[in-house]
């Protein structure tokens, strides 16, 4: 097995130095910039992982993209790892369980289809990207249910450390929007500050929703409705803490478009010192799910020192 792995090591590495010395005209050809155990990660497809990561939350992440990438592709060896577990113990997810949990999603937090697209949207990612996603989430959380579940328990003890240590934190914050969204590759009649100067001169701001939103609840005037302000694009967040209800938004631009925000209501709920049986069972599960990840990162720390991992980058 071992001289097995050592010649599968050997023929990745030929076949790298052999693709990476190969042109085509001026064009060099893919070649490999990892080797886990006996896989491979392309360069191809390691510039499309930091080419998404960009694209979602690049601009929030201050760091040059050669740091972003060296820190996608130990991402990308860590899911290779986890990948290898799983097909070693036969997990995998099928497509109607993870489309069913993206519909528990929408329900949990009361999400309507146009609220979460509009979500999907500000954070410039795609429905297929999402549902990629997910199900590495749910292939994940079968892993960690067969290794570490049984293992880990949460005490009533610990939930009510828990509750001591944040009393003082920040509420939660769910705030109600209606929103105007102008994609940057869409040509509309008016440009985004236009229609900003006509709603603050006086115009109806759900008729401006109908005539030139192209986002999701646009036929319904652009109101989405109750969603957790930290499920929104930063610059949103930003934008979002200095307003009142009733007030519209300057024009808040994003990668794919240009948003103008109404907000219409906001909610601040505080954790506090009386709370009821089912806020304890929530706070158990949050306190079980922080543990069994840090029992997770553990396991995955030491596969890492057990592995044979070759970075070419």
């Amino acid at each position: 097995m071992i001289a097995s792995r050592r010649f599968k090591v050997l023929i990745c590495f030929i076949a790298a130095i052999a693709l990476s010395c190969t042109k085509v005209g001026a064009e060099v050809l893919d070649k490999i910039v990892a080797v886990v155990n006996d896989d491979i990660i392309l360069h191809s497809e390691l510039r499309k992982e930091v080419q998404r990561f960009m694209r979602t939350r690049g601009k929030e992440v201050p760091l040059p993209e050669s740091v972003i990438e060296r820190q996608v592709l130990e991402r990308m060896i860590q899911e290779k790892l986890v990948d290898q577990e799983m097909k070693r113990l036969k997990i995998s997810v099928s497509d109607s369980a993870v489309e069913s949990a993206i519909e528990k999603i929408k329900q949990d937090n009361g999400w309507t289809d146009e609220q979460f697209q509009y979500i999907l949207q500000q954070r410039n990612m795609t429905y297929d990207e999402f549902k990629e996603e997910m199900r590495k989430e749910l292939e994940r959380n079968l892993l960690i249910e067969r290794v570490f579940q049984s293992k880990t328990v949460i005490t009533d003890e610990q939930i009510d450390e828990y509750l001591n240590e944040n009393q003082n934190n920040e509420p939660t914050v769910r705030v109600n929007l209606s929103v105007i969204f102008i994609p940057k590759d869409q040509a509309t009649d008016k440009s985004p500050e236009e229609i900003l100067e006509e709603i603050r001169k006086g115009a109806d701001f759900y008729e401006m929703a109908r005539k030139y939103s192209r986002g999701p609840a646009a036929s319904e005037g652009g109101k989405l409705g109750w969603i957790e302000l930290g499920e929104l694009a930063k610059p949103l967040q930003k934008v979002l803490v200095t307003m009142k209800p009733g007030q519209v938004s300057p024009v808040v631009p994003l990668e794919a478009g240009y948003f103008i925000v109404k907000l219409e209501s906001i909610e601040r709920q505080k954790i506090g010192a009386e709370i009821s049986p089912a806020e304890r069972e929530k706070i158990r599960r949050f306190l079980f799910k922080r543990e069994v990840n840090r029992k997770f990162r553990e396991w995955l720390n030491g596969l890492m020192k057990r592995s044979y991992i070759r970075v070419s980058l």
